[in-house]
């Protein structure tokens, strides 16, 4: 299921440079200029820092902002 989430308020790993989606396959931009930006949700990839597989919309203390 895709959601459409603001890169600039949200803070989940889809939008962190430690979920390692090397493609950004799960990103693609609706509205750069506004920040929104629509991901598939439920998208699992390897976080750097926990070392396990997170979902798209999890969050965590040590989010870093991938753009």
């Amino acid at each position: 299921m895709k959601k459409i989430a603001s890169i600039k308020n949200a803070k989940i790993c889809a939008f962190c440079v430690n979920w390692y989606d090397p493609c950004n396959s799960n990103l693609r931009p609706v509205n750069t200029v506004a920040g929104l930006w629509e991901y598939e949700h439920n998208a699992m990839c390897k976080c750097l820092i926990r070392n396990a597989n997170m979902y798209a919309w999890a969050s965590c203390p040590k989010f870093k902002r991938k753009f």
